[in-house]
């Protein structure tokens, strides 16, 4: 049951936009029944993953690929359809034994998807290529704020799928829809942090703030530093110093998700693999069944740690409306898209994509300073 501030802070966006854009924002996927939902933050499902896999060797369990959902890439953009019913191919023009899959972290306020990540596993090269969306992006939608980490609440604030909406949109920027999914619930990260016994991570700045409203409160000094896993999410989730805010921040997410994939994937950590199984069980929404689960896991471990890489979306931060936002830069990601994330053997086009740019827009804007960026919200 939602709390009495969730459904306030719902009822707002529903007043502040009557009419929350459908067409735009939802698609036709039949989703299979979810787990338990956790509505808040983080992304360590990778991580998570790479450790699961050495029960699941003892376990002898089935395994079996995701299923696919299909597109047709052409000028009239992007079209979902029906994902296939096994997990072989569905399109002669889809790369063989390539899945995409999308990480999702939430926020404690509004149901913001605070931490977004895109990507594609390739079986047959072996390697795993994931973006990061920074929540401020850009998007086309009829909403008064128009940044991609908006389309969950105001979905849900509607009544209608967050994750639905989250995807459409995702799918608009990248011109195919997402295989699988998952959406992590904040306590999930903290809880793996505990199990493990927590992670040494050179923390690189001072991290002060304190946010009643959140119920956040940090004080994390600059340096070397033992983290459990209530202060491992809050190094995730400050920004309030940097520059850049959410750009900066996400480089800091990346090198501490490395950091506890290092430690997962130490022997020391396979005594906890039930209880890792069972973080999974509770604080994950996804749609993939465990069978599909271990086929992730099994393909992670022929993996070597360069295999995996990680980039952020190209982009240039702005003002618009006295809010933050970061436009895509459309030809850097052009060709990050199809070098990193394409599934299909045939380059996805700018004209497949529907990107919003400052250009586009015809306008000048200003770019980001130190200042703009302290005064926004820091997690």
């Amino acid at each position: 049951m939602r709390s009495k501030k969730r459904d306030q802070s719902q009822q707002e966006l529903i007043t502040q936009n009557e009419e929350i854009e459908t067409s735009d924002v939802e698609s036709e996927y039949e989703e299979p029944k979810k787990k338990k939902k956790g509505r808040k933050f983080l992304t360590v499902l990778f991580t998570l993953l790479l450790v699961v896999l050495a029960g699941i060797v003892a376990q002898n369990a089935l395994v079996r690929p995701p299923e696919l959902a299909e597109i047709t890439i052409s000028s009239d953009k992007a079209k979902t359809e029906e994902p296939s019913s096994s997990g072989s191919k569905v399109d002669s023009n889809r790369k063989e034994g390539v899945y995409t899959f999308l990480i999702v972290g939430m926020d404690k306020v509004a149901d913001n998807t605070d931490t977004i990540m895109v990507g594609k596993m390739d079986t047959k090269e072996k390697t795993v290529s994931i973006i990061n969306i920074p929540r401020d992006t850009y998007v086309d939608v009829t909403t008064a704020i128009k940044k991609i980490n908006s389309l969950y609440p105001y979905a849900e604030a509607a009544g209608r799928d967050g994750i639905k909406a989250l995807r459409k949109g995702i799918e608009k920027i990248t011109g195919f829809p997402i295989d699988s999914y998952a959406f992590i619930d904040i306590e999930a990260a903290a809880k793996i942090v505990d199990i493990i016994g927590g992670v040494d991570y050179n923390v690189p700045v001072d991290m002060f703030y304190d946010d009643p409203a959140q119920d956040l409160h940090i004080a994390i000094s600059k340096g070397m530093q033992h983290l459990d896993g209530d202060n491992f999410v809050k190094v995730m989730r400050f920004r309030n110093t940097y520059t850049y805010g959410d750009l900066q921040r996400i480089t800091v997410q990346q090198d501490l998700l490395s950091t506890l994939a290092s430690e997962l994937l130490s022997a020391g950590n396979i005594k906890n693999i039930d209880d890792l199984l069972d973080v999974y069980e509770e604080y994950v929404d996804t749609n993939l069944t465990k069978n599909n689960l271990y086929f992730y896991l099994e393909q992670f471990l022929l993996m070597d740690e360069e295999d995996i890489s990680f980039q952020t979306l190209p982009v240039t931060a702005a003002m618009v409306d006295e809010l933050s936002y970061v436009f895509i830069n459309e030809e850097e990601w052009m060709q990050v898209l199809n070098e990193k994330l394409n599934p299909y053997k045939k380059d996805i086009e700018a004209s497949d994509l529907t990107i919003i740019s400052s250009e586009s827009m015809g306008i000048t804007i200003p770019t980001l300073t130190e200042d703009d960026n302290s005064s926004e919200d820091s997690a």
